[in-house]
């Protein structure tokens, strides 16, 4: 469904440090994808979503991996992702 909220995204680099949040842009979502906008290029492709509440999500920090990006202009990247369920620490 059509998801035109805004949100941050913190990539998760390889030795598992986080970055700072990026301010991008929701264009949909699903139970188990989200597409949105992100100005600039990946650095990496696991990365944590921090949702805002809307009438159709609540607020939620959710990993997730990209699975494609592709320029739309102007700096700006389309971006579909993913979902995934956070791991249980053992």
């Amino acid at each position: 469904m059509l998801w035109n909220h805004p949100l941050q995204v913190c990539f998760v680099y390889d030795d598992g440090s986080i970055g700072a949040p990026v301010e991008c842009h929701g264009k949909d979502i699903s139970l188990n994808g989200i597409g949105f906008y992100l100005p600039g290029e990946l650095p990496t492709t696991e990365v944590r979503l921090h949702l805002p509440q809307t009438s159709q999500t609540p607020e939620m920090i959710v990993p997730a991996r990209v699975v494609r990006s592709q320029g739309c202009g102007d700096g700006w990247f389309e971006v579909g992702a993913i979902l995934l369920r956070e791991q249980a620490n053992s």
